[in-house]
């Protein structure tokens, strides 16, 4: 088993948001991942769900010396777990909880940022206040370092968000370039995926292009892509997978010098469309 630390644990965050957490400095020494766990109990009025629970926390961010090298959603992260686990690249994939309609029923999530990191530079973790359901009190958040064998050679992964409104015709490219970095893989976040319309099987995101040096690279579709998997049948967690699709670059990673990336929507979505690019 992995060395492992806790790093942060806070208690009684409140009943109505969890508050921001504050800078977390970290030692840089061969930390492989962070776990990041979330724990409320129920009221005894609603049961939570799982799409309430992925907005207790907004933004979450990494530093290393003061550049910002992560910055992503919780909701997107928990989703990117799964694809991860399956590389593989993280050895297990989230666990979740979900309180019932019994007041102080247990309500828990974890899931892990991967990171690869060996540096002597300050490294600082941050995360951004977000909505706890009325049916969830008393939060509670805690962080885990997990550390690797060996130091880490180049630079640590990063984990960036763009979000834009997608239209009917290619939208402007969105640029995604990171210097002296390589995409490994661009996770699609689709608000629109399926409707009971005339127009079913529309998508916010119906066709994604990525551009290198302006030239085309890749040229993909929306439902050829592989949506991130969990291998039970759970109809609660499938409902938030479904609006993901995985652009798998790791056998050939993009170099990411001069990289953008545009999308037009299928049929009559215009809604936001979020790409998570992970770069090495």
């Amino acid at each position: 088993m992995r060395q492992q630390k806790v790093i942060y644990n806070a208690y009684s965050l409140g009943t109505t948001a969890i508050s921001a957490v504050p800078s977390v400095e970290i030692s840089a020494q061969n930390i492989e991942q962070l776990k990041i766990g979330l724990m409320g109990q129920g009221t005894g009025t609603t049961a939570s769900t799982l799409a309430t629970t992925l907005a207790e926390l907004g933004n979450i961010k990494l530093t290393v010396g003061g550049e910002i090298e992560t910055l992503v959603l919780m909701s997107d992260l928990f989703a990117l777990n799964y694809v991860l686990e399956i590389q593989p690249i993280l050895s297990e994939v989230p666990t979740y909880l979900l309180s019932t309609t019994t007041d102080n029923t247990n309500a828990w999530i974890t899931f892990a940022l991967p990171v690869f990191l060996t540096s002597d530079k300050k490294v600082y973790f941050y995360a951004d206040a977000g909505t706890v359901a009325a049916n969830t009190d008393n939060p509670v958040i805690n962080l885990i370092a997990v550390f690797g064998d060996k130091p880490f050679g180049g630079k640590p992964w990063a984990v960036k968000y763009q979000q834009v409104n997608t239209a009917t015709q290619w939208i402007n490219p969105v640029d995604i370039s990171l210097a002296g970095r390589k995409i490994l893989g661009i996770l699609a976040f689709s608000t629109t995926v399926t409707s009971t319309s005339a127009s079913a099987g529309e998508a916010s995101a119906g066709e994604i292009k990525i551009l290198v040096n302006k030239s085309e690279k890749v040229h993909t579709a929306w439902y050829s892509l592989p949506q991130p998997q969990c291998y039970i049948e759970n109809t609660t967690l499938q409902a938030i997978l479904v609006k993901y699709r995985w652009i798998d670059c790791m056998d050939d990673p993009i170099p990411a010098d001069n990289v953008q990336i545009t999308c037009k929507s299928l049929y009559a979505a215009t809604d936001a469309v979020r790409f998570i690019v992970v770069y090495q």
